[in-house]
């Protein structure tokens, strides 16, 4: 058995969903998108769509919210997803990457409230 650096694990060459829960049943492209969407809401409307030309800007933003909810002492969106593995309509959404707004604020309500987290402010 190997284990992806997605965390997947792999049996015979194929990916084992059946067993997997949480952010380990969701693809990596599917957590990238997410979280993408996650930084764009947390950011701000506005703020977002002014560096939305500007690569540079935005990989800034990026790597800043990263900083704050995807490190070693708090990996957010794996926290949310594994605290709702049996919520399997939202598994489902994530896998497929159509999560709702509501799932999206929900997440972020868990980013800010939780003892780790908090609301993200950019150093703009």
């Amino acid at each position: 058995m190997e284990r992806l650096e997605s965390g997947h694990q792999i049996h015979d060459g194929v990916a084992n969903e059946e067993t997997e829960r949480g952010r380990d049943a969701i693809p990596t492209m599917a957590a990238l998108d997410a979280q993408i969407k996650l930084v764009a809401l947390m950011v701000g409307e506005s703020l977002w769509s002014s560096v939305s030309k500007n690569e540079s800007e935005k990989d800034r933003l990026v790597m800043e919210w990263m900083a704050k909810y995807a490190n070693d002492d708090f990996n957010g969106f794996q926290e949310y997803c594994d605290a709702h593995a049996d919520d399997g309509a939202f598994i489902e959404r994530a896998k497929n990457m159509k999560l709702e707004d509501s799932d999206f604020k929900a997440m972020q309500v868990f980013f800010e409230e939780s003892p780790k987290g908090s609301v993200f402010i950019t150093r703009h």
